[in-house]
């Protein structure tokens, strides 16, 4: 009896023992399944906004016919990574590339404004330099455009998207396109290692000094080269600091001296980096008037401008043309386009 007596309360301990176990476990598991449904039915409004984006585009390029309305509402209104967090969601929740969809479903100048909004910047300007390199205005402002913003990790991703795509460098590419000169002036700038910071006069002193050096020599080359090696920033303060002195002695401005020793193509070039330089914002109002001048509209400079600078700076970009032209960038773009490709513009200029 003693013993049955013990193995019954051994028995009865070990039976709560459990109990406490069980329920520990099951108020855990409760707990983490209330957690779990919290958190879903939390999701943030702008990951539920995104599935819609996703979904409405997707909607827009199935079925009969396509929806042109909403590609433009959905790509026109959202920044740069909200689009390419719409283009990684589509792939995901579609298995296909929204691009390639659009493609299919788009034509002419409206297919070609919709490309650079579900495209990351580097691989946009990558295809634009393959399909330009053999027309030198175009390669000019496409430069321009990869060095604006002195962004070396867009440079780089720019660089190895080109060489992955097309199993050869940009450099290399950009080399067989041009003149010797003019393809070491522009490779210099898209390989070139700046650092941006706060503006040191010392510096820019040493550099004007160490630039009126290599001019006197008549080394053109080298001048190009310390000048693609500085910030735009820098270089800003270079041509100022340049001018400034030369004009009071009454000789040439730096573009001028420069142009002077070079060929054409080389020139143009020169103009650009500097004017990018000075003032960005009114560089790109000029490339701006340049593609919808008198004889004809340039479709794939206004496009490319407005379309990757629409989250950067086209505000600014907009005051400097109505200040050139004295007539709104919005009035010209209504006056020189038509159809979706306009509505496209006009949502990303307004």
């Amino acid at each position: 009896a003693p013993w049955s007596h013990c193995k019954i309360l051994q028995f009865f301990v070990q039976f709560r023992h459990s109990q406490h176990l069980y329920n520990a476990m099951y108020r855990s598991i409760f707990t983490l399944v209330f957690l779990i449904v919290t958190v879903r039915s939390s999701v943030p409004a702008q990951d539920s906004d995104l599935v819609k984006d996703t979904e409405r585009l997707y909607s827009a390029t199935k079925g009969h016919g396509t929806d042109e309305d909403s590609l433009i509402d959905v790509l026109t209104h959202r920044d740069y990574p909200t689009r390419l967090a719409i283009v990684r969601e589509y792939r995901l929740r579609y298995d296909r590339d929204l691009w390639s969809d659009i493609k299919d479903d788009t034509s002419g100048d409206f297919r070609a404004a919709l490309k650079p909004l579900v495209m990351r910047q580097a691989e946009f300007l990558v295809q634009e330099f393959n399909h330009h390199l053999a027309n030198v205005d175009d390669l000019i402002n496409l430069v321009m455009l990869a060095v604006s913003d002195d962004d070396q990790t867009l440079l780089k991703e720019l660089r190895d998207t080109y060489l992955e795509s097309y199993n050869i460098t940009l450099k290399e590419s950009v080399t067989q396109a041009t003149n010797v000169r003019l393809g070491r002036f522009l490779v210099n700038l898209l390989n070139r290692a700046v650092v941006n910071g706060s503006l040191n006069d010392n510096q820019t002193r040493v550099d004007y000094n160490t630039l009126k050096l290599h001019l006197s020599a008549g080394d053109v080359d080298s001048a190009l080269q310390l000048l693609t090696q500085r910030s735009l920033p820098a270089v800003g303060a270079i041509l100022q600091l340049y001018n400034e002195i030369h004009t009071k002695e009454e000789e040439m401005a730096l573009d001028a001296v420069l142009k002077a020793n070079v060929g054409h193509d080389e020139g143009l070039a020169i103009t650009a980096f500097f004017a990018l330089a000075e003032d960005q914002s009114k560089y790109l109002a000029q490339e701006l008037y340049k593609s919808m001048k008198i004889l004809g509209t340039d479709e794939d400079l206004l496009t490319r401008i407005i379309c990757t600078r629409a989250d950067k700076d086209l505000d600014l970009v907009k005051v400097k043309y109505q200040e050139i032209t004295g007539v709104s960038l919005k009035q010209k773009v209504e006056e020189e386009t038509s159809g979706d490709y306009r509505k496209v513009l006009l949502n990303l200029i307004n």
